[in-house]
C-alpha cells in the first residue's frame, strides 16, 4: 500500500464524490435515495456464477491472482497454487467442475426448448465445443437465475455447494414475484444473509464484487418501495431500443425522436378514429369479428376418428360445459335410484354415468323441445345433439415439439393432437394429450421441484381437455436422473395481455415464473474431517495454467513464513499479462472488402505516416509466418520467397512503383531482429536447462519443429558465440543513442517538417536524442551546432559514414542516395529532361542559323558581353547530388549553352564508384567505366573556374533582354536572393507578391522546366498590361495543390476562392500533376471546365474531385439551384508539346491567347494548330523577361 492509499485509510476517508442532490434540504433524510437496478444486478451475478462454474476466460473468477488472495488472507491452504516447472497448478475447489459436469450443464441448455415468448433461443447460446455460453443478454441471465439454473445444476456440484446456488436463485425468484406480503421480508433478508455467507465460504474472495454485495440491500429497497416489477429497467431498455430507431440524424437525436413520436401518435389516432368506418373495395364478410385472436398452428386437415375416440371427447364437453352441469347431476341422481336396493359402488355408477350420459342427455333435451316454452339454450340444443363425425385437427409446430400442459386437477401430459370439435353452430377446442401416471409418474423432491416420467402413461380413457382449462408448461431433463425431467411454468399470457398498455405489459412479462415456497438447508461437511471435502474436489481433476513473472518469489502452501507473506502484495503488483505478438488481422477485412491502405512516401522512397506503421508491423507478421529461421542472412533467403513478402504487402496497401526495394530492406532488418528476439528472450536464458529449449514458444508455434532444433544449435555453438561477442564490442562504441522507438527518422522528419528545417540531418540527429521534455538524454548533443552545411554531423562525429546507411536520415537510404543523386520526383524527371533538351537544342540551333540575318544583335560591341574564350579545353569538377559533393575531375569538350548537360572529358576519379547521372546502358553506367570516357554531365553539377556566363556563338537566337536577365542572375545574385513582384489585387483577390529566385531566373531563360512562381510572374505581368485580364479570375493553385493531403481542405480553399468571383468572369487554374502543368478554365456561367493539357492525356481524377467538389459547395452556399449539377468536363483540342519541359511556357501561352482573345470561344480558339513555334514561345518568355527586369 502506498502512502497515499495509507493516508486514506488511517483516516477513514475513501469516497470523494459527493452528489450534488444532496444540496437539497430534504435529500439526506430520505431512506431510499436511488434505487438498485435489479434487472443488472441479477445479470451481474449470474455471469459470475457461470463464468466461474464454467472457468470461461476473461469471466472467471478462480485464477491464479484468486489463489493468492487465499494464500494471503492465511485461508483454505489446500487451494493455494503449485508452482512447477513451465506452469502453475490449481486444485480443484468445490466448485471446480469436470469436463463431463461441464458438459451436463451444456448440455441440459441446449437440448432445451421452451415455449414462445419465453426467452431467447437458449440453444444458440450454448457450445458444446468449446463448453462455453456466448452472447447472453440481460433477459437470458434472468431466465437462468429464475428457474433455469437451478434446474442445470441438480446432477452435478457437491450438494453443499449446489444448495448455496440454488438458495441464491431462489431468493432472485422471490423477490421479482408480482405481490409480496410485508410478513414474508423479514424471512427473505435472513435468508439471503445467510446464502451470502454460504457463497463466501464456498467461493473465492474475488467472486464478491460490488454487484454481489448490493444483494443484501434488496429486500430493504422492496420495504420501503415495493415489489421490483414495478421498477423494472426492461420497459427503459425496450423503450430506447424504439427510440433509437426514430434517429435519422445523428446530430440532433432528441428531435428526431420527439418528432417521429409525434408522427406516431398522430398515425394512432388516425387509426383508432377510422377503426369503425367500413372499408371501401372489402367485403364486410372478410373482415373477423375477433380479430384480436391468435393465427392457427396451421392449416387444419378433417380427420373421421374412431367411435369410441369421439364419443371420449363427446363425454368431456358436456362435461365441462356450464349448461349441461344441471343435467349431469340429474343423470348421477336417477342412476342411484335406479340401483338402489343393489350393491352398486361409487365407481360403478361414475362409469355407468360416462357410458350411458350422452344418449340420456340427447333423448331429455329433444323431450324438453317438445314444450314450447322451454329453457334449452341454442348451445345446449346442439351440443345434445351431438358433434359432427368430422374432426378438424391441426399438427403441433413439429414431430419434436411436445407441448406439455397441465390441467386444473394437476395431470400432466404432453399434447399429441388438436381437435376441434364441430357442434354445427358452435364448436370446441380439445387437447388430445398423453397423461402421466399421478400415482407412479410424478413427485416433488426435497426442493419443491415437480418431476413426472413422460413414459409411464395413464389415464387412457381420459385423453382430452379443453384448451381453455389447460396451463402452459414445459420439460427440462433431469440431469441426476435422464429418466425423469423438472416441470417448469412460463408466465402465463392470454389473448387480452397482448393489448395491455406498453408498460404495464413489460413489467407483467418478467413476473409469473413459478415461486419456490420454501428455502433449502445447506447441511456442510465437517470441516474437521481430513479430506477437507468442503474446499476441495477429489473427485474432479485440476486446472495448469501458464507461469507469470515472479511467480517463482510466491510462497507455497504452509511452507512459507510470515515474512514471505508479508512480501507478498509488493510481489503481485509487480506481475503482469505481457502482450502477445503482432498480428494485423484487422487487415484482413480490408484485404476482403477490395481495398488498400494508401502509404506515403518521402524524397528518399521511405514510407512515412500514420499507415507506414500499419506496413512496417504487418512487413514483421509477414517475415516471422513466411521466413524459416534457418536461413543465416537475408541474402540466402530465395527471390520466391521475398517476391512472396512484396506480394503480401502489395495486397494491402498501395505502394508506389519502386517501392519494393525498401520493403525488402524493411523485412530482412524485420528477419534479423525476430531471430535476435528468438535468441535473447528464448534460448540464451535457457541454455542451462536443454529441456525448456526442446520445442518452439507457444507464441511462435508456427516454428518448424526441425528448424527450431537446427536454429538452437547454431546459436548455442562457439561460432556463433564468438560472432555475437564481436557485435557486442561493435554495439558498445555506439555512444550517442537515440530514443525514437519504432517511429524512425523517416516519421520524425515527417513529423517535424512543420516546426524545423529537416533539411539538416543534424537536425534530426539531435531531435532523435531529446526526451518527452523536449531535452537531451546526454550533454554531448547539446554541443552539435543545428544550421551548418549536409556534412556537419559526421566532421561533428568525427567518424565516416558506414556503407549503406546515412546517419540521421532513416533506414534503407545509402551514401548515394542521400549525397550523390537529386532528390525526390526531380530525379526520375531529369533523365527524360535532359536528353528532350538536347534534340530540341538542335532544332533551335538549326532555326537560329537559317534567321540569323533577321537578328541584328552585335554581341562583341558590349565590352561586358561574355564571349566563347576558353569555355572548351578548360579543367572542371563534377559534382552528384549537390555541388559540395565532388567526386571526380574533368575537362569540358563541348559546352552549348541552352543544352543542360555538357560533354566532359573525365580525367580522375576523387569519390566512389557511384552511378553517374546520365548513364549509357550497357556501356558507361558507373564513374570507374567512364574514366578516360567523354560523356555528357548536367550543368548544375558541373563546377569550373569560369566566373561569367560565356555565350557561344550560334546563340543569337535568344533575345538580349533575356540574356541579360541570365548574366544578372548568374553574376549578382546568391542562392538566397529573391526578386519581389508586387500581383495585381484582381488576380487572387488580395495583395500578394510574386517571389522570383535565382534558381527561377536561370530555369526561364535555359529553357528548362519552369515553376509556380515563373507562370504567376506570367500572369501578374498580363495583368499590368491587358486591360481584357480583368475578365478572368485566377485560382491560387498552391492552396489546392496536391501537397495537402486533406482533399476536403482542398475543396473548400477552392469554394472561398471563389467567393470573390462573379459569374461573368471566367476562372484561370493552373495547375501541375507532379510532373507537368496543365490549364483549368472554369465558365461558372455555362458550369463547364475546360481541360488544356499540351500532352493531351487524360482528365486527371485528383483535380476533377477537387474541382467538381468546390465548385458544388460554392454553389450550394449562393442558393444557385439551376448550377449545382455537376459541372460538364470538356478537354480541348490544343496546341501540344513537342518536348518533355516545355508544358509550364504552354501553358503561360494558352493564358496569354485566352485572355486576348476573350470573346472568342476557348473550343474555337484552339483547333487550328497542332504546336507552337519555338518564336511564338520566345515571344512569351521575352515579353515575361522584360516585365521582371523591372523589378531588377
Amino acid at each position: 500500500m502506498n502512502e497515499k492509499n495509507s493516508e486514506m485509510s488511517s483516516s477513514g476517508t475513501y469516497w470523494k464524490k459527493k452528489s450534488i442532490f444532496f444540496e437539497l434540504e430534504y435529500w439526506k433524510f430520505l431512506d431510499v435515495r436511488h434505487c438498485l437496478d435489479v434487472m443488472h444486478i441479477e445479470k451481474n451475478v449470474c455471469a459470475n456464477l457461470i463464468g466461474t462454474l464454467l472457468d470461461i476466460p476473461g469471466k472467471t473468477k478462480n485464477g491464479v491472482k484468486s489463489r493468492l488472495d487465499l494464500v494471503e488472507l492465511n485461508i483454505r491452504s489446500e487451494l493455494a497454487p503449485q508452482v512447477g516447472e513451465k506452469k502453475i497448478f490449481l486444485p480443484p475447489a468445490c466448485y471446480t467442475l469436470s469436463r463431463a459436469e461441464k458438459l451436463s450443464f451444456c448440455k441440459t441448455l441446449s437440448e432445451l426448448k421452451v415455449p414462445e415468448g419465453y426467452s431467447s433461443n437458449i440453444q444458440s447460446l450454448v457450445s458444446l465445443t468449446d463448453l462455453k455460453l456466448y452472447g447472453l443478454k440481460s433477459h437470458d441471465h434472468h431466465v437462468l437465475m429464475q428457474q433455469l439454473l437451478p434446474v442445470a445444476i441438480r446432477g452435478i456440484l457437491p450438494k453443499h455447494v449446489r444448495l448455496a446456488i440454488i438458495r441464491l436463485c431462489f431468493f432472485f425468484n422471490a423477490i421479482c414475484k408480482k405481490t409480496i406480503t410485508t410478513s414474508q421480508l423479514k424471512g427473505m433478508q435472513e435468508d439471503v444473509v445467510v446464502t451470502l455467507c454460504l457463497l463466501e465460504k464456498y467461493f473465492p474472495p474475488s467472486f464478491f464484487t460490488i454487484m454481489v454485495h448490493l444483494v443484501v440491500h434488496l429486500v430493504r429497497e422492496i420495504e420501503f418501495c415495493g415489489p421490483v416489477h414495478l421498477r423494472w429497467m426492461y420497459p427503459f431498455e425496450r423503450y430506447m431500443k424504439v427510440l433509437k430507431t426514430y434517429v435519422r440524424n445523428r446530430n440532433r437525436p432528441e428531435g428526431c425522436m420527439v418528432e417521429n413520436y409525434i408522427v406516431e401518435e398522430a398515425i394512432e389516432f388516425c387509426s383508432e378514429f377510422i377503426a369503425g368506418v367500413s372499408s371501401i373495395g372489402l367485403n364486410s364478410s372478410v373482415i373477423k369479428k375477433n380479430s384480436n385472436m391468435d393465427k392457427a398452428l396451421s392449416a387444419s386437415s378433417f380427420i373421421r376418428p374412431s367411435k369410441e375416440q369421439l364419443d371420449q371427447a363427446h363425454l368431456y364437453v358436456i362435461q365441462n360445459v356450464n349448461d349441461v352441469l344441471p343435467y349431469v347431476e340429474q343423470h348421477m341422481e336417477s342412476l342411484r335410484k335406479l340401483n338402489s336396493g343393489k350393491a352398486r359402488s361409487k365407481k360403478w355408477i361414475q362409469e355407468e354415468h360416462n357410458r350411458s350420459f350422452s344418449r340420456w342427455l340427447s333423448t331429455r333435451v329433444a323431450l324438453a323441445l317438445e314444450v314450447p316454452k322451454n329453457s334449452i339454450t341454442p348451445s345446449l340444443r346442439w351440443i345434445a345433439h351431438g358433434p359432427s363425425p368430422d374432426v378438424a385437427t391441426y399438427s403441433v409446430s413439429s414431430s419434436k415439439d411436445k407441448n406439455p400442459i397441465m390441467s386444473d386437477m394437476t395431470f400432466y401430459g404432453v399434447i399429441r393432437e388438436i381437435w376441434e370439435i364441430d357442434y354445427h353452430q358452435l364448436s370446441f377446442i380439445l387437447f388430445k394429450c398423453d397423461w402421466v401416471d399421478n400415482r407412479s409418474g410424478v413427485k416433488v423432491d426435497e426442493l419443491g421441484f415437480t418431476i413426472v416420467d413422460l413414459k409411464r402413461i395413464g389415464h387412457k380413457s381420459d385423453s382430452f381437455i379443453l384448451a381453455t382449462q389447460a396451463k402452459q408448461v414445459f420439460y427440462v431433463q433431469d440431469s441426476a436422473n435422464p429418466e425423469w425431467s423438472v416441470v417448469l411454468t412460463s408466465p402465463q399470457r392470454t389473448i387480452e395481455e397482448d393489448f395491455f398498455e406498453d408498460e404495464i405489459g413489460d413489467m407483467l412479462q418478467e413476473c409469473g415464473y413459478e415461486t419456490i415456497k420454501r428455502m433449502p438447508n445447506v447441511d456442510t461437511p465437517n470441516e474437521t474431517d481430513d479430506t477437507n471435502s468442503t474446499y476441495i474436489r477429489h473427485d474432479c481433476e485440476g486446472r495448469w495454467v501458464e507461469k507469470v513473472r515472479n511467480i517463482t518469489a510466491i510462497f507455497m502452501m504452509e511452507d512459507s513464513s510470515e515474512d514471505e507473506r508479508e512480501m507478498l502484495p509488493e510481489v503481485r503488483k509487480k506481475s503482469f499479462v505481457p502482450r502477445g505478438p503482432t498480428t494485423m488481422s484487422e487487415l484482413a477485412l480490408v484485404r476482403n472488402s477490395g481495398q488498400k491502405l494508401p502509404i506515403q512516401f518521402n524524397e528518399h522512397g521511405q514510407p512515412v505516416g500514420a499507415t507506414s506503421k500499419k506496413m512496417q508491423s504487418y512487413i514483421g507478421v509477414c517475415v516471422r509466418q513466411q521466413i524459416p529461421i534457418t536461413y543465416n542472412s537475408w541474402k540466402e533467403v530465395p527471390n520466391e520467397l521475398k517476391d512472396k513478402i512484396y506480394d503480401c504487402i502489395s495486397m494491402s496497401f498501395d505502394l508506389q512503383p519502386n517501392a519494393k526495394h525498401s520493403i525488402l530492406m524493411s523485412a530482412s532488418r524485420k528477419f534479423r531482429t525476430f531471430k535476435t528476439t528468438l535468441t535473447q528472450k528464448y534460448i540464451l536464458p535457457s541454455k542451462d536447462q536443454p529441456s525448456l529449449l526442446q520445442f518452439p514458444p507457444k507464441i511462435y508455434s508456427h516454428i518448424n519443429q526441425e528448424d527450431w532444433e537446427s536454429f538452437v544449435d547454431a546459436r548455442l555453438s562457439e561460432e556463433w558465440e564468438d560472432y555475437s561477442r564481436i557485435q557486442r564490442e561493435r554495439r558498445s562504441k555506439c555512444v550517442y543513442n537515440h530514443h525514437m522507438s519504432r517511429k524512425g527518422y523517416a516519421n520524425l522528419a515527417d513529423e517535424l517538417k512543420i516546426t524545423h528545417d529537416v533539411s539538416y540531418r543534424s537536425t534530426l540527429w539531435k531531435e532523435a536524442r531529446k526526451g518527452k521534455n523536449n531535452d537531451y538524454f546526454d550533454d554531448a548533443t547539446r554541443d552539435f551546432a543545428t544550421n551548418k552545411n549536409e556534412d556537419i554531423l559526421t566532421d561533428a562525429l568525427g567518424s565516416k559514414e558506414h556503407g549503406g546507411r546515412v546517419r540521421g536520415v532513416g533506414a534503407f537510404v545509402s551514401q548515394s542516395q542521400y549525397f550523390n543523386t537529386v532528390k525526390g520526383k526531380e530525379k526520375m524527371c531529369h533523365k527524360e529532361e535532359d536528353d528532350s533538351r538536347c534534340k530540341s537544342d538542335k532544332k533551335r540551333s538549326n532555326h537560329s542559323r537559317s534567321s540569323i540575318g533577321s537578328i541584328n544583335i552585335d554581341l562583341d560591341a558590349d565590352e561586358d558581353t561574355p564571349t566563347n574564350k576558353g569555355v572548351e579545353g578548360t579543367p572542371c569538377q563534377l559534382s552528384i547530388g549537390s555541388i559540395n559533393n565532388i567526386v571526380a575531375v574533368a575537362t569540358i569538350v563541348e559546352d552549348n549553352i541552352g543544352c543542360p548537360n555538357v560533354k566532359v572529358l573525365v580525367d580522375v576519379v576523387t569519390g566512389e564508384n557511384l552511378t553517374i547521372p546520365n548513364p549509357v546502358k550497357g556501356k558507361i553506367e558507373t564513374l570507374n567505366q567512364a574514366l578516360g570516357s567523354i560523356i555528357e554531365w548536367p550543368r548544375r553539377l558541373e563546377h569550373s573556374t569560369r566566373k561569367d556566363v560565356v555565350y557561344p556563338s550560334n546563340y543569337t537566337d535568344v533575345n538580349e533582354i533575356i540574356k541579360l536577365l541570365n548574366r544578372h542572375a548568374m553574376n549578382n545574385m546568391e542562392d538566397v536572393d529573391m526578386i519581389h513582384i508586387p500581383m495585381n489585387e484582381l488576380i487572387f483577390g488580395s495583395d500578394k507578391f510574386v517571389y522570383l529566385a535565382r534558381e527561377d531566373l536561370l530555369h526561364y531563360c535555359d529553357m528548362v522546366e519552369i515553376g509556380y512562381m515563373c507562370i504567376l510572374a506570367y500572369i501578374t505581368c498580363l495583368w499590368d498590361k491587358c486591360d481584357c485580364a480583368k475578365n478572368f479570375f485566377v485560382i491560387d493553385q498552391s492552396k489546392i495543390s496536391s501537397h495537402i493531403k486533406d482533399r476536403d481542405l482542398r475543396s473548400r480553399n477552392l469554394a472561398n476562392q471563389l467567393e470573390a468571383v462573379n459569374l461573368e468572369q471566367k476562372v484561370l487554374i493552373p495547375y501541375n500533376t507532379g510532373f507537368h502543368w496543365m490549364l483549368h478554365v472554369i465558365d461558372l456561367r455555362e458550369n463547364c471546365v475546360y481541360v488544356l493539357d499540351s500532352l493531351r492525356s487524360k482528365v486527371n481524377e485528383d483535380i476533377h474531385g477537387i474541382i467538381n467538389v468546390g465548385l458544388k459547395t460554392w454553389q450550394a452556399k449562393h442558393d444557385l439551384q439551376r448550377y449545382r449539377s455537376t459541372p460538364k468536363w470538356r478537354p480541348i483540342k490544343c496546341p501540344r508539346q513537342l518536348d518533355s519541359v516545355g508544358c509550364g511556357y504552354y501553358v503561360q501561352k494558352y493564358i496569354h491567347e485566352i485572355v486576348h482573345n476573350s470573346s472568342t470561344s476557348i473550343t474555337n480558339l484552339f483547333n487550328t494548330k497542332n504546336a507552337y513555334r519555338q518564336e511564338e514561345i520566345d515571344e512569351i518568355r521575352t515579353e515575361c523577361a522584360a516585365f521582371v527586369s523591372r523589378f531588377v
